[in-house]
């Protein structure tokens, strides 16, 4: 009994679904349709249950209507499209083109010869240009072409190129003091990869940060040197032991421990192998061994030393180059001094 109600339920429902839709299928529909009974409506109806549940069991709940309805916008708005795409423009495209490899202050250099404005992005100079029918010159041409098939130029804040700079400019007895831009430019390689005006904007904020650094670094070492002068160290602590870090016993340690010495001997008996040990306290000094042997255990482990080993390893490479640079400047300076002694015999 609750079956057979539960089904007139659910085909009275779908009869007022159907119903309620019955406008919007009257008007796409032709007059044929306007004539069908209620009878049939009813009949029609009974079919889509099953469809209609299985609908509303995935969470869709769309009626014949909207479906007709859609595909008829859809098919308007396919029929009704318009290509709103402006048409490419081939000699704006190929001057664009020709000027694409040149860096902006190239551009505006152009620009200024003509009497132009200089200003605005990479764009508008190009579109500049090519509005005056400027076209650009073959040697800057194959020098942009050489320098974008090349390797592009790593970031000047992380480069090599600027550790080796800096490590110039903060010699004082440095021969790039007395080199020009371009002089410095041209003496390595490296300098290269960055056209000379960046090369000169970059020099120029390194300089003004070098002598920042070089007045913060001569006032820390005058304040160190006066707190030295007036604390200075004494020679033990306030409890009159030994300072570990100055005394010989913490090299002599680093080599026992490294040897495998210490690994032999238990901390107590290994204080009484030399003499610089019994400076120590027992407890202290076993204290001392435990933290030697966790320091070289976990030294390969130890991300911040990895750290400083590349960074090592990198002012290593600057200073080879700063090595490299001085001696051939030297070589230089005596090739032009026995030229001039020779001069000077004929």
């Amino acid at each position: 009994m609750a079956t057979r109600r539960g089904r007139r339920v659910q085909k009275q429902s779908a009869i007022n679904r159907y119903r309620s839709t019955a406008s919007c299928s009257s008007s796409s529909s032709s007059s044929s349709s306007s004539g069908r009974s209620s009878l049939s409506l009813i009949g029609a109806s009974v079919t889509p249950i099953s469809s209609y549940s299985s609908r509303k069991k995935r969470g869709k709940r769309m009626s014949p209507c909207s479906h007709a309805s859609t595909s008829e916008k859809d098919n308007n708005n396919n029929n009704n499209k318009i290509d709103d795409t402006p048409p490419s423009n081939p000699t704006s495209s190929v001057g664009a083109s020709s000027w694409a490899g040149f860096t902006n202050n190239q551009m505006r250099d152009e620009l200024r010869k003509r009497d132009l404005k200089v200003s605005g992005k990479k764009s508008v100079l190009i579109e500049r240009l090519n509005e005056n029918g400027i076209s650009p010159p073959e040697s800057a041409a194959n020098t942009s072409t050489n320098t974008n098939s090349a390797v592009p130029a790593p970031e000047w804040r992380t480069s090599l190129a600027k550790a080796y700079l800096q490590k110039q400019l903060m010699d004082d007895k440095s021969p790039f003091h007395s080199m020009t831009p371009e002089q410095i430019h041209k003496s390595w390689a490296g300098f290269g990869y960055y056209s000379l005006s960046n090369f000169k904007s970059n020099m120029k904020n390194l300089m003004e940060a070098v002598s920042k650094r070089k007045k913060i670094v001569k006032e820390d070492e005058r304040i160190f040197q006066l707190e030295q002068t007036r604390f200075p160290r004494k020679a033990r602590t306030t409890t009159g032991k030994h300072f570990w870090d100055k005394h010989p016993a913490n090299e002599l340690l680093h080599e026992d421990v490294e040897n495998g010495t210490a690994d032999l001997l238990k901390p107590i008996k290994l204080r009484d192998t030399r003499n610089e040990y019994q400076d120590f306290d027992t407890r202290v000094f076993c204290d001392h061994v435990q933290q030697e042997k966790r320091a070289q255990r976990e030294n390969p482990y130890w991300i911040p030393k990895r750290n400083r080993d590349a960074l090592a390893k990198h002012f290593e490479e600057v200073e080879a180059l700063k090595s490299e640079f001085d001696t051939r400047h030297l070589e230089e300076e005596l090739e032009a001094v026995d030229d001039l002694f020779k001069n000077l015999e004929i």
